[in-house]
């Protein structure tokens, strides 16, 4: 998958507050410093520096409550800033948030997504493009496009459209309450999420309807896997490729996975953390270990129980 394409809005608000127009390569740099609070791991995680290398071996254990002193961008990567000169992904935490206030934002969130949707104007591009996002929208207010051709993600407006990353055809992006604009003459589908604000050329996608929140084929696996370890006396698995090195990939930090593999599974991975993801329409073990958060293809690795007093791999 493509590098990293999100940018965190708390990053873009403070550079804004500062100048009218802030270049890209100052959104890559900044720290923003926040009052500190509290996050629980949910994956066991390593800790880097400010230019994103590991330091040392250690791994922060899965269930850890760490504080968080503010966030970073590290080579196109989201960090935490947990202390001196130390960050951990922001992709090893998830937000914890009340089931009736997630419910009552939930629904508020797709009521706009509607209705922006359905909002008519005197542009019949646009409108058409507004009934094909609603048209192959899934699960309320999300929508997935996969990329016909290589393109690219875009920040800023119509005064100022910069080209984020390259995106290579094939790319799929399942994009949350999406929205449309319109710079140059050209139409945009903009990625409004949480943490960013980015565009794509509708002239370069397709929609193919496929629904995160209902993928059969992701629980079925994901359900083979918690069985796996729940069978296991120490409540872990083995991951062993199945023929010789298999290519292993690093999340790009915001869901997805990186181009180019990061190095190979040589030898069987034990571990305690495993979630089947789908990235570009594969499906991958993402598991972590002792050096970091891996995924690795479903159809190169075999997945067993871990025996019992087994050393860690």
């Amino acid at each position: 998958m493509r590098k990293s394409i999100r940018y965190s809005s708390i990053v873009i608000a403070a550079l804004m507050a500062v100048a009218p127009v802030a270049s890209f390569s100052h959104f890559e740099s900044s720290t923003v410093q926040a009052a500190s609070s509290t996050k629980k791991l949910t994956h066991n995680a390593a800790v880097y520096n400010a230019k994103g290398k590991r330091v040392g071996k250690k791994t922060l254990k899965k269930n850890k409550k760490v504080r968080i002193l503010g966030t970073k961008r590290i080579n196109g990567k989201a960090y935490y800033k947990i202390g001196k000169n130390s960050y951990v992904r922001t992709a090893n935490f998830k937000k914890v948030v009340k089931s009736n206030a997630k419910k009552s934002s939930s629904t508020s969130e797709e009521d706009s997504f509607v209705e922006e949707m359905k909002k008519r104007s005197s542009d019949p591009t646009l409108n058409n493009y507004r009934d094909q996002v609603l048209k192959n929208s899934t699960s309320k207010d999300k929508v997935t496009v996969v990329f016909n051709k290589d393109s690219h993600s875009y920040y800023g407006d119509d005064e100022d459209l910069e080209v984020v990353d390259n995106i290579p055809a094939g790319t799929e992006i399942t994009i949350v309450a999406p929205s449309i604009e319109k710079f140059g003459g050209e139409y945009y589908l903009s990625d409004t999420g949480e943490d960013n604000t980015n565009y794509y050329k509708l002239s370069d996608v397709s929609f193919n309807g496929y629904d995160p929140d209902h993928d059969a084929k992701l629980k079925s696996l994901q359900k083979q896997v918690d069985k796996m370890i729940n069978k296991s006396e120490d409540g872990e698995v083995l991951i062993t490729p199945n023929n010789g090195n298999v290519p292993m990939y690093e999340s790009n930090g915001e869901g997805g996975l990186e181009t180019k593999p990061s190095g190979v599974m040589s030898k069987p991975v034990r571990t305690g953390s495993v979630d089947v993801v789908r990235n570009n329409q594969k499906y991958y073990y993402s598991y972590s270990s002792y050096d970091g958060d891996y995924s690795v293809s479903v159809n190169d690795v075999t997945l067993s129980p871990a025996p019992a007093d087994e050393d860690e791999d």
